[in-house]
């Protein structure tokens, strides 16, 4: 299945990635010790970006990684930037991960494991909420950032080995030294800053914000002139009001509209809003961003009936 869309091949730094996985594979090693499973096909759910080109998974809870093409509109899939898709994280499913696809492998390099990303992002998530409940009582504007700290990383690292077979950790390091050789990786001494920094420059690119923080870069080159159609949880579904607005909004409120329905899952359990969304984007001219998009619904469809059947003939242990 051709998930590339018209791109032509993946980027050379996947190519590297993909030589160091084959190579790694004769040695009886593997990218799995850092919980990078590559893989091109497409692995999208239907909170995945639609303009997301899959590449990778962590093999856990559905999480993964892809390159953002903004709508087709970045040129050079090398300096797309990598996202980050957490399917059962509703509401804070999406992040960016990395500038592009070669700052990925220093942060993967940085951190070593894919979950350890996943943690991070997931630690600051409710570090903000945590000052947000604050915030509310509390007139004074200040913030605690959560930092990567590399003492904290050691303690992990001696838990790490009371808990798990030493032979994973020399494999993991064994690893980390062939990933650092290959793709000539680098150390990101302050992952939050990276990270702080990595945010407001996407919040600047992006003309309208939306749900999942990635928003949507100017398309049209005409001046906005039309408020965004927001989409909330639980919302009462007027198909026809949808129709209406898309009929007189410029292509980034209608690309914001799509962001914010797959983000909340109104795409997935909102049929008519599904197929109207898939119709629009098709008559835009965003064939692929279309197909995936349904891809996504099948795979999320395909998943839900897979678990059912497991828990209905004993295959499946819910604890």
């Amino acid at each position: 299945m051709n998930n590339l869309g018209h791109y032509k091949q993946m980027p050379p730094t996947f190519q590297k990635l993909r030589k160091l996985q084959a190579d790694l594979e004769l040695e009886g090693y593997s990218l799995e010790s850092l919980g990078l499973m590559l893989d091109t096909e497409d692995l999208s759910y239907y909170v995945t970006p639609c303009d997301v080109i899959t590449f990778a998974s962590t093999g856990q809870d559905g999480i993964h990684f892809g390159l953002l093409t903004d709508f087709g509109t970045v040129t050079d899939l090398e300096e797309a930037y990598v996202v980050y898709v957490s399917p059962s994280d509703f509401g804070e499913a999406v992040f960016l991960a990395a500038r592009n696809l070669k700052e990925f492998t220093d942060i993967l390099f940085t951190m070593k494991d894919t979950m350890e990303i996943s943690n991070f992002f997931l630690l600051n998530e409710m570090n903000e909420k945590d000052h947000d409940e604050e915030n509310e009582n509390d007139d004074e504007d200040e913030t605690e950032d959560i930092e990567y700290d590399e003492d904290e990383d050691d303690e992990y690292e001696d838990d790490y080995e009371d808990e798990e077979d030493e032979e994973l950790l020399r494999e993991r390091d064994y690893v980390l030294g062939k990933l650092k050789e290959s793709l000539n990786c680098s150390i990101i001494k302050d992952v939050q800053v990276y990270y702080r920094r990595l945010f407001n420059e996407r919040k600047e690119q992006a003309i309208l914000h939306t749900h999942d923080g990635i928003g949507v870069v100017p398309m049209s080159g005409h001046p906005m002139n039309m408020e965004k159609y927001e989409l909330y949880e639980d919302m009462v579904i007027d198909i026809d009001d949808i129709r209406t607005y898309f009929q007189m909004a410029p292509i980034e409120n209608k690309l914001a509209f799509v962001r914010d329905a797959q983000n909340l899952g109104i795409i997935l359990d909102e049929k008519e809003v599904r197929e109207f969304i898939v119709a629009e984007l098709q008559k835009l001219g965003f064939k692929n961003e279309a197909k995936r998009l349904l891809r996504s619904n099948e795979n999320e469809l395909s998943s839900h009936i897979t678990v059912m059947m497991n828990q209905t003939f004993g295959y499946y242990d819910s604890e």
